[in-house]
């Protein structure tokens, strides 16, 4: 599932959930925001614990390490621009 269809249907659970509550676009915009962060928050938690991971199982072979540690960084600066692309 992408990040956009994922961010889009927990805003939509939240609008339905809050829906006696008619929220106004600001504050719709407010909880996409929140999301949003929330996501990139959880993506550089897992981003740190997959490179101290990568450091500890392949300390001993750096050139493979160091490998492991470029794909996970485009993958992250993927992830992120796709998560900027949200707003």
């Amino acid at each position: 599932m992408s990040l956009r269809k994922l961010a889009d249907e927990t805003v939509e659970a939240l609008n339905q959930a809050l829906s006696d509550n008619d929220l106004s676009t600001e504050q719709k915009q407010t909880i996409a925001l929140i999301i949003e962060n929330s996501l990139v928050k959880s993506v550089d938690q897992a981003t740190s614990a997959h490179h101290e991971a990568t450091v500890k199982c392949c300390g001993t072979e750096q050139d493979m390490a160091h490998n492991i540690r470029e794909e996970v960084t485009k993958s992250y600066e993927l992830l992120t621009s796709n998560l900027s692309a949200l707003r």
